[in-house]
C-alpha cells in the first residue's frame, strides 16, 4: 500500500468533518507531541509499510524523539489551515535535529524525483549543513542494497550521479514553479545537485565502510570481495574529493573541509586495517589520500589558517614526491601551493625561490602553453611585485644592470603578460583564470602608484575579450545604474569592478555580458574619478 492510498482512504476520511490535520484530532495519548527532532522526508508514491519500518529503525538518541511526518502534521484538505502549515515547513526543517531521507526503492528512489523532497533537502542542508541529511532504508531494502554494494558498486554510484533536481516533478505544477523559483533565488540548481549528491555519497561511503569492516573481520584483507570493495571505496573517495573542492570554490569552506577530513580518516583506517597488504586497491587509496591532503591544505588557506595550511600542504608534497617523484605535475602544483602559503606567512624570499623552482619544472614537464604553467607564472608575478614593493632584493636580481626593484617589476610585468596569453590560448578570453590574471595585474599596477596604467590595462585587455558585448557596454554605460556609479565616484566604481570580475571568476554563464556591461560602468566612474586613493576599494590579489 502506498502512502497516497493511506492519505486518501484513512487520513482524509478521519479528518473530513474537522477539516484539520490528523495530529489535531485530539485522540492521541499524553506525551505524543513535542518539538520535532526528526523531519521525515519521503515520497507519497513509496510503500507505507517500508516508511513505518524506516521510522521504527531510526537509532535512539538522548532524550525523547519526535518524528514530523507531513501526512499527520499537515491538514490534507485544501483550506487556510493547510496553507498556514505549509508556510511553517521551512521553520520545522530548520529546527529539527536531522532530516531523514527515505529512499525506497534504493534502485530508483522516488523521493529524488519529487520536487517537495528536494526542497526539504535544500532547506536542511543550507541551514544545518549536509551532515543533517540522513539517508535511511528499510531492513529489506538495506539487505538488498548491501548485496549490490559488493557485486555491482558502479550501479549504485551511477544512480547518484544521474540525480538532477531540475527534472524533479510535483503533483501540482504551481508547487514545482514555486520551489524551482526558491532554488534559483537561494542555492541554485548546480549547488543543490551537488549538495544532495554529496549527502548520498556520504551515506554510500559510510555503508561501504561498515560492510568492509565486517568483511575484513570475517574474511581477512586478501579476500577478493574485500579487495574489490576497497577499490570501489577509493573511487568514491575520489569523487568526494571533487565535491569538497567544488564546495570550497563556492564558499562552503567548512563543509568542504569536513568532507576532506572524513575521507582522510577513512583511508587511514583502511591502511591500518590492511595488515601491510600491498594491493592495487591500497595504492588507489594512497593516491586519493594525497589529493585529499592537498585540498585540505587549500581549505586551511581559504579560511585564513596559513600555519595549518603549511603543515598539511608540506605533508601532501612529501607524500607526492615519494609516490610520483618531484617532476610529476601533481607534485609540482602541490609544491606551488606551499609557496603560496609561505607568501601568506610573510616568508616571501622562500616563497619566491620555491615558486620559481616549480615554474621551471612545470615548463620542463608540461611546456609553456599549459594552464598549470600560466597559473605559476601568475603566482610568481604577484610575488615579484610584492617583493619589489617591499624593497627586498632577490639574489638573482641583485646583479641586474638596472635597479633590483626595477628588474623585479619588469619580470613581473612580463610574467603577467605571458600568463594572460597562455590562459587565453588554453582556456578562453573570458575564463575565470584569464580574468584572475588580469585582475591581479591591474591591482599590482595600481598599488605601484600608477592607476592610469591599471585602467588602461583593463580597458585595453578586458573589453576586447568580449566583442559580442560591445553594444551592451555602450547601453550599460548610459543606464541609470551607470549614471549612479559615475555620481557615486571611485568607491562605487571599485565595487562595480570587483563585482564584475568576481562574477566572471565564478564562472557566470553570461560572462561576456558582464564583461561588457558591468565593466563599462566601472570604467565610466573610474575615468571621471581617477585617484590613487581609490586603491583600497578596488580588488584583492587572488594568486
Amino acid at each position: 500500500m502506498t502512502t497516497t492510498v493511506v492519505v486518501e482512504s484513512i487520513i482524509r476520511a478521519a479528518t473530513a468533518q474537522a477539516r484539520c490535520s490528523f495530529a489535531q484530532l485530539g485522540n492521541q495519548p499524553p506525551g505524543s507531541f513535542g518539538p520535532a527532532t526528526h523531519f521525515i522526508s519521503h515520497a507519497w508514491a513509496g510503500n507505507f509499510g517500508e516508511l513505518v519500518s524506516v521510522i521504527l529503525d531510526i537509532p535512539e538518541t538522548d532524550g525523547p524523539a519526535f518524528f514530523w511526518l507531513d501526512i499527520f502534521a499537515i491538514c490534507q484538505h485544501t483550506n487556510d489551515a493547510q496553507a498556514e502549515e505549509l508556510g511553517q515547513l521551512a521553520d520545522v526543517l530548520m529546527r529539527a535535529r536531522s532530516t531523514v531521507a527515505v529512499l525506497t526503492p534504493w534502485q530508483a528512489p522516488v523521493a529524488v524525483s519529487r520536487v517537495w523532497c528536494l526542497y526539504e533537502y535544500m532547506v536542511s542542508c543550507s541551514s544545518k549543513g549536509p551532515e543533517s541529511l540522513c539517508v535511511r532504508l528499510s531492513k529489506d531494502q538495506q539487505r538488498d542494497f548491501i548485496a549490490h554494494l559488493v557485486a555491482n558498486f558502479e550501479e549504485v554510484e551511477k544512480l547518484i550521479s544521474k540525480l538532477d533536481v531540475r527534472k524533479a516533478e510535483a503533483t501540482k505544477p504551481a508547487d514545482k514553479e514555486m520551489i524551482q523559483r526558491k532554488v534559483e533565488e537561494t542555492t541554485g540548481f548546480v549547488l543543490l545537485n551537488e549538495t544532495v549528491q554529496m549527502a548520498l555519497r556520504r551515506w554510500l561511503r559510510e555503508s561501504a565502510e561498515e560492510v568492509l569492516a565486517r568483511m575484513l573481520e570475517e574474511r581477512g584483507p586478501d579476500d577478493a570481495d574485500v579487495l574489490k570493495l576497497r577499490d570501489r571505496l577509493g573511487m568514491l573517495l575520489r569523487a568526494l574529493n571533487d565535491v569538497a573542492y567544488t564546495l570550497m570554490a563556492t564558499g562552503a569552506h567548512e563543509e568542504g573541509e569536513a568532507l576532506l577530513k572524513a575521507g582522510i580518516s577513512t583511508i587511514e583506517e583502511q591502511l591500518a586495517a590492511s595488515g601491510g597488504n600491498d594491493s592495487s586497491s591500497l595504492a588507489e587509496l594512497q593516491d586519493v589520500r594525497c589529493s585529499l591532503l592537498s585540498n585540505l591544505g587549500k581549505a586551511h588557506t581559504m579560511q585564513g589558517r596559513p600555519l595549518q595550511a603549511l603543515e598539511v600542504s608540506q605533508q601532501a608534497c612529501s607524500l607526492k614526491t615519494e609516490r610520483y617523484g618531484a617532476k610529476h605535475p601533481s607534485t609540482i602544483m602541490t609544491a606551488a601551493d606551499v609557496a603560496v602559503v609561505l607568501r601568506l606567512l610573510g616568508r616571501l624570499p622562500e616563497a619566491l625561490a620555491l615558486q620559481r623552482q616549480q615554474l621551471e619544472l612545470c615548463v620542463e614537464v608540461l611546456g609553456r602553453q599549459h594552464r598549470h604553467t600560466a597559473m605559476l607564472q601568475n603566482n610568481l608575478a604577484v610575488m615579484l611585485a610584492e617583493h619589489a614593493a617591499a624593497g627586498a632584493v632577490e639574489p638573482a636580481a641583485a646583479a641586474a644592470a638596472a635597479g633590483p626593484g626595477q628588474a623585479q617589476v619588469a619580470e613581473s610585468e612580463a610574467l603577467f603578460k605571458t600568463a594572460l596569453e597562455g590562459y587565453r590560448k588554453c582556456r578562453s578570453p573570458s575564463h575565470s583564470s584569464t580574468l584572475t590574471v588580469l585582475h591581479n595585474w591591474s591591482l599590482v599596477r595600481w598599488r605601484r602608484g600608477d592607476p592610469a596604467a591599471a585602467l588602461s590595462l583593463l580597458r585595453d585587455e578586458l573589453l576586447p575579450a568580449a566583442p559580442a558585448a560591445a553594444a551592451a557596454a555602450a547601453v550599460a554605460a548610459q543606464s541609470p545604474a551607470g549614471q549612479a556609479a559615475v555620481a557615486a565616484g571611485a568607491t562605487a566604481a571599485g565595487v562595480e569592478l570587483e563585482r564584475a570580475v568576481s562574477l566572471m571568476a565564478a564562472g557566470s554563464a553570461d560572462a561576456d555580458a558582464w564583461v561588457g556591461g558591468q565593466a563599462a560602468l566601472a570604467y565610466a566612474a573610474l575615468e571621471r574619478h581617477l585617484s590613487a586613493n581609490s586603491v583600497a576599494n578596488i580588488i584583492v590579489v587572488k594568486p
